[in-house]
């Protein structure tokens, strides 16, 4: 889906005002891999829909400002220092895609070890970071899962990720602590349906807040109020969002009761992101953000929570992959495990079918270079025989084109089966074919005697191929 980008702070990445978001995408396979050059062709983004039904239409991308300074991020890190750049980037009209020509770096240790795991297969995905200029919601009725239409999109940058279709991807500003922000803990941006009740949220930036604490209000009943404290931040904890009792209040009272009892406005902090002709730079900026206002509750699912961000500075992706996969299994959900094993079998499926097409078309090869055999011996046999003037043949083109003279004699012609079949040692006595050569003298029983000749050898070459058999290894 296309998510906004988040710091590692948990504060929003924007550009122009406008939130710089992204979208990810698992490439099947990279293309003209040169291994001098240290680059590849890869797909950055197509238009199909992804599982929140959002699209972005590919002929919408502005790649002007990408194209002065094409710079590759490892996971839209735009603190860190750029680890391939762009050599070309272009919409391929036929395949409605946006392609893309990443060079890395050889003399960088980092960049390699990332081309490498792309080469090899360990990597396989890519994520485009740009800025909405045009967008629809798809669903006017109904915005939550009506997805959007991204019309027109300026590109500002494509990383290179691990893990595609992260909504919590975040970059890193500094070194920081292990906590989870509200958002990997599982509170919902919106107003929701959650198992404590429902949720109101009267911060936006969800993100951005740690460590929360949950306090009743003294004399009102039924209703939570959720504190916690803004990343790397001595200030004092802020009030985030509400609980409140569904069985003690409706939703119209809730709206009611967070207007009244809430400033309408408060400060929040974003950084803007500017990209000159040589680097980025990012600056933090203060704003004045207006309280969330929401009509109707939204179911919350496991979907909506997001996974635990990782830490991608290090780009330490040398680790043993089963034991980290051990380490996380307790963590995985039923939905991602299935998800995995989905993957898997795709995977094996796909090989499969793979070895089956590679199989089929070595033994189609297999019986067309027989037939092409049979067809020269056919000609072979014609000219041999002299019957030039019924079956005129052009060496030029290897066509048999009839001709008007008729050439008769009264000998009977035997054909050795070993002259129509070049590759056959027998030539035995019982498998002779006799023509009769008054049947040369009619241009339709000409024809109809060399299909019949070659209609017979096409029936062996194939009952031949068929006791073979086609061996296919599972």
């Amino acid at each position: 889906m296309a998510y906004d980008i988040l710091a590692r702070d948990g504060r929003p990445i924007k550009k122009d005002g406008d939130p710089v978001k992204a979208m990810d995408i698992t490439v099947e396979k990279i293309e003209q891999l040169d291994e001098s050059e240290k680059s590849f062709v890869a797909v950055a983004s197509t238009e199909d829909e992804d599982r929140d039904k959002d699209i972005v239409r590919q002929n919408g991308w502005d790649l002007k400002n990408f194209k002065k300074n094409p710079m590759i991020p490892w996971s839209h890190n735009y603190w860190g220092i750029p680890i391939a750049k762009s050599l070309r980037t272009w919409v391929d009209k036929k395949v409605n895609k946006l392609l893309f020509k990443p060079k890395f770096d050889p003399d960088d240790d980092e960049s390699m070890k990332i081309f490498n795991k792309y080469k090899n297969g360990f990597l396989t995905s890519f994520s485009v970071g740009f800025r909405g200029i045009e967008m629809n919601w798809r669903d006017e009725e109904n915005h939550w899962s009506g997805g959007m239409e991204f019309v027109k999109q300026e590109l500002l940058e494509i990383s290179a990720v691990t893990i595609p279709a992260n909504p919590n991807a975040t970059v890193n500003v500094n070194d920081i602590t292990e906590s989870q922000n509200l958002l990997q803990l599982g509170y919902a941006p919106y107003f929701a349906k959650t198992e404590s009740g429902l949720f109101y949220p009267v911060r936006q930036q969800l993100a951005e807040y740690y460590h929360p604490e949950v306090k009743a209000i003294e004399d009102m009943d039924g209703v939570q109020e959720v504190y916690a404290k803004v990343f790397d931040s001595e200030d004092e904890l802020t009030v985030v969002g509400y609980y409140f009792d569904p069985e003690k209040w409706s939703i119209e009272e809730i709206k009611t009761w967070i207007t009244d009892n809430n400033e309408p406005t408060y400060k929040q902090h974003y950084y803007n992101w500017k990209k000159s002709d040589e680097n980025w730079e990012v600056d933090t900026i203060e704003e004045e953000a207006k309280l969330p206002v929401f009509d109707e509750p939204k179911v919350l699912t496991s979907d909506d929570v997001a996974a635990a961000a990782q830490d991608d500075s290090d780009i330490d992706i040398d680790a043993d992959a089963d034991a980290d996969a051990d380490a996380d299994a307790d963590e995985k959900s039923q939905e991602e495990i299935l998800f995995e094993l989905g993957k898997a079998l795709e995977t094996m499926v796909n090989e499969q079918m793979l070895k089956m097409a590679d199989a089929l078309a070595t033994a189609f090869d297999n019986v067309f270079d027989k037939i092409l055999v049979e067809l020269d011996g056919i000609k072979k046999l014609i000219i041999k025989k002299d019957v030039a003037p019924i079956l005129k043949i052009d060496d030029n083109n290897d066509d048999i084109v009839p001709d008007d003279s008729i050439s008769k004699n009264d000998d009977e012609i035997e054909i050795d089966d070993s002259l129509i079949s070049p590759n056959d040692d027998k030539s035995n006595s019982d498998e002779i074919i006799e023509i009769d050569d008054d049947t040369f003298g009619n241009n339709n029983i000409v024809v109809n005697s060399v299909n019949s000749i070659f209609q017979q050898k096409l029936k062996e070459i194939f009952v031949n191929v068929k006791k073979d058999k086609v061996n296919i290894e599972f």
